[in-house]
């Protein structure tokens, strides 16, 4: 069912704008089905070893908000957050054309990987 979200979001991206607003739906529905794939919910317990595993369950998810594995590199880390801020920073997607409406959902992912990232740099001892 990880298709729904592309299809709903070419759908009423073609209502809107034509070939250029589909495209623009199908990847907002992309990651409208990713972000729903990982919302596995993390029991946190109390007591040290709780907080242990909420923090590495909260890791394991900044590495796949990145796209990259535990093992990346510092430099593949980082070279991958740069990416994905190129692709979804709302001042590239308004000069791409993006409707104002979708310029929330933007400000959101950017959100989401600044935080991953901010993630990984602290756990990690990266400036």
């Amino acid at each position: 069912m990880a298709w729904i979200g592309k299809i709903a979001g070419g759908l009423l991206g073609y209502a809107a704008a034509r070939l250029m607003g589909a495209v623009a739906g199908v990847i907002l529905g992309h990651q409208f089905d990713r972000g729903m794939a990982g919302t596995a919910r993390v029991r946190r317990d109390s007591g040290p070893a709780g907080s242990e595993m909420a923090q590495g369950a909260a890791l394991d998810q900044a590495y796949a908000v990145l796209g990259v594995a535990r093992n990346a590199s510092d430099r593949e880390v980082k070279t991958a957050y740069r990416r994905l801020m190129n692709q979804h920073h709302p001042d590239k997607q308004a000069a791409r054309g993006l409707p104002d409406s979708m310029l929330e959902i933007a400000k959101e992912r950017t959100a989401e990987i600044r935080a991953a990232y901010d993630a990984i740099k602290a756990q990690r001892g990266l400036k």
